[in-house]
């Protein structure tokens, strides 16, 4: 059986910075700064120091439902989770999925030992990599199986 793939390998695939912001901006200035990302949550600092992450449910459910008040006039720190489920770099994939949906959340800051930030992983990401673990392995069974030896005797 194969090693198992750690977060800290995805994290160092993917090479970005764990996306951020602190607690005093708003939740308006939390939103773009995910929509410019691309991402589905921020982990929210005060300093340097994590004290949260805010992700499109916080904006949803906490914001429009539960306050119903402007995003330009509450903070981050209003809406933020601050139990978060968090993963040290060297869990495993298959650990921290089970994790993650034990604690139903689909992002997972991932801390160092320090207390710094190392990375916030979805489970998309998890997905993915495990995808593509499990397509790699297809392929070898399959050309162990079928004998297929190069490219050029195997359709794609």
């Amino acid at each position: 059986m194969s090693k198992s793939t750690t977060l800290q390998t995805l994290l160092d695939k993917r090479g970005r910075e764990a996306p951020s912001i602190q607690s005093d901006q708003t939740a308006l200035q939390a939103g773009i700064e995910m929509d410019r990302l691309g991402c589905g949550g921020l982990i929210v600092k005060e300093g340097r120091a994590v004290v949260g992450i805010v992700t499109e449910r916080d904006c949803v459910r906490r914001l429009i439902v539960r306050e119903q008040c402007s995003a330009k006039e509450i903070s981050v720190k209003a809406i933020m989770t601050t139990e978060m489920t968090i993963a040290a770099p060297d869990m495993t994939v298959e650990s921290a999925i089970r994790m993650m949906k034990k604690n139903r959340c689909r992002l997972l800051p991932v801390i160092n030992d320090d207390g710094t930030v190392a990375g916030l992983i979805s489970i998309g990401d998890m997905l993915e990599s495990i995808m593509a673990k499990q397509t790699t392995r297809i392929r070898l069974l399959e050309d162990f199986m079928f004998g297929y030896h190069g490219s050029s005797s195997r359709a794609s």
